[in-house]
């Protein structure tokens, strides 16, 4: 679920990984929620193996038969070789170097202002996505990705349960939630609707 769709972010310890990605890629991910697929998150290195959907059974079947302690990662990790599709040449289907140039900034104003400039198909749907999310959810991402980059995995996960304590207490969760998911009308109505109305201020509230 792409987290700034539904007024949330993203968490469970993601930010740690994503705010280590090369050329602001995870500043991109995180802020927009756009998908990638398999093998470009194999390049990223945010996956060791792929396997192919027609071989869960397989692998299932194969870890219940396994010999020796399967909490054993040595036993796990050759079963999954074994099963995980060959991909001899791992392929990055990401405009590296328009991410790197737009998702730079310290600020999602600054950020959305730099893409604005630019005529490019992609980077007038990339407008077009951010203007559709939680600009709360958009800010709070943001600088939970900046401070994320310098800390360890242990300190991300319990500032995660910081700010999901207080996103689980707004407006922009639940609304997010009905449009997305309840009612599915894809409208959600975000408070505030700006991000020149979302303050500093309001920002800290989360990391406190």
């Amino acid at each position: 679920m792409p987290e700034t769709t539904i007024g949330f972010f993203p968490d469970v310890g993601a930010t740690y990984y994503l705010s280590r990605l090369p050329d602001f890629i995870g500043v991109y991910l995180a802020l927009t929620g756009n998908a990638i697929d398999a093998e470009t998150a194999l390049h990223l290195n945010l996956i060791k193996k792929i396997i192919a959907y027609d071989q869960f059974d397989a692998v299932e079947q194969a870890l219940m038969n396994a010999d020796g302690d399967i909490e054993n990662h040595t036993v796990v990790s050759v079963i999954l070789e074994k099963f995980s599709k060959k991909i001899a040449d791992q392929k990055n289907y990401l405009p590296n170097e328009k991410i790197k140039k737009y998702f730079q900034y310290n600020t999602v104003e600054r950020i959305i202002d730099t893409l604005q400039e630019d005529k490019c198909d992609w980077a007038q749907e990339t407008v077009s996505t951010l203007l559709r999310r939680s600009p709360t959810s958009l800010k709070v991402t943001l600088k939970q990705l900046q401070w994320a980059k310098e800390k360890t995995f242990d300190e991300v996960i319990a500032m995660d349960n910081k700010i999901a304590r207080v996103m689980l207490q707004r407006h922009d969760f639940f609304e997010g939630v009905r449009a997305a998911i309840i009612d599915k009308d894809k409208k959600p109505r975000w408070e505030p609707n700006k991000l020149a109305e979302v303050s500093d201020k309001e920002v800290d509230l989360y990391f406190n």
